[in-house]
């Protein structure tokens, strides 16, 4: 190939054989922004910057690589971002009240390692780094306390738990107290900080409809059935209308949604100390829970009992069933 004409390409030059390259216009900041007539597919050698770049979308883009100046570190790849450059002059490197986490070292990274709300592929990854994981197991170990009919039966996945047809009865089932969360100041047991971030993630399903008949899933500090008396949150279920529930000094209801027979439903309660609960049902935000007083708070305040629990009235006739599906409770360290 013939060296293109100067007039031509003033900037490019196309070398044949072995070892050939393609220079591309070298051009500053200042330079590249007084082009006019620009298009995709532009290239030029940024030399204020030393990188390649190639305009897209309406902008000028890096090529290839993500650098972050301030870690002294080449990050190809990272996150599904290529092509950007950030040097000291994108990034505020100012402690955060005086204070960093090493090896981070900047406001900006500083504030993004602390959020709970990474990038999907760091979730799992952050999670336990910023807090306690417990998948509960619910095929064996729990204490029952049923009535009349009432019967649970646990396996790997799930608690299912039925009334029978007698009328008032009840099927319970509960965890012993969870521990691992935070030390008592009084000794060796492990009780929730309601002071802290907490996850509550299950699975619920009902059969059977009955109007008398109430299910419930509940976080709180005794193992019986019956709305929430004391520091606590879960779910409610009359027949097929899911409620929220919390207790901080008082009950605090939310009306959620009408689930369907025999449909499974993943249920997330997300607890933000002192500002609010949300019930999040397949995905979707459903019910937040404002009032200070329905938000249970305090650290070292709350045994951690998990309660299933399913009820019928006075009429009776009908086996209704309600099944609790791989509960796991997630809180901030």
């Amino acid at each position: 190939m013939k060296r293109p004409p100067i007039t031509q390409f003033p900037f490019i030059w196309v070398r044949d054989g072995e070892g050939g390259y393609i220079k591309l216009p070298q051009l500053t900041t200042a330079q590249r922004n007084a082009l006019v007539g620009v298009v995709n597919g532009f290239k030029i050698y940024n030399t204020s910057t030393n990188q390649a770049e190639s305009y897209e979308n309406g902008a000028w883009r890096a090529e290839g690589y993500l650098a972050l100046a301030t870690h002294d570190a080449l990050i190809t790849g990272v996150h599904g971002v290529t092509g950007t450059v950030l040097g000291t002059e994108d990034v505020d490197d100012t402690p955060v009240n005086g204070a960093t986490t090493v090896p981070v070292s900047s406001n900006w990274a500083y504030d993004h390692e602390q959020s709970l709300s990474p990038h999907l592929d760091e979730i799992l990854a952050v999670l336990l780094y910023g807090g306690n994981i417990l998948h509960i197991p619910t095929n064996a170990g729990w204490p029952e306390s049923n009535v009349a009919t009432g019967t649970n039966i646990f396996l790997p996945s799930h608690v299912q738990s039925k009334t029978g047809v007698n009328v008032n009865s009840r099927a319970l089932a509960h965890t012993d107290e969870m521990k691992g969360f935070v030390t008592a100041a009084a000794g060796d047991i492990f009780y929730l900080n309601w002071n802290k971030k907490l996850y509550f993630i299950f699975q619920i399903s009902r059969y059977q409809s009955d109007a008398e008949v109430v299910a419930r899933v509940q976080i709180k500090n005794v193992a019986t059935e019956g709305a929430l008396a004391a520091l606590g949150l879960g779910i409610r279920l009359d027949n097929y209308d899911l409620v929220g529930e919390s207790y901080g000094a008082a009950l605090g209801t939310v009306a959620l949604l009408t689930i369907t027979d025999r449909k499974v439903y993943q249920v997330v309660i997300k607890h933000f100390p002192a500002e609010k609960i949300e019930w999040w049902v397949e995905g979707v935000l459903i019910g937040t829970q404002s009032t200070v007083n329905n938000i249970p708070s305090g650290a070292g305040a709350g045994r951690a009992n998990l309660v299933h629990s399913i009820i019928n009235g006075a009429t009776g006739g009908v086996d209704a069933y309600s099944w609790l599906m791989q509960p796991k409770i997630w809180q901030a360290r």
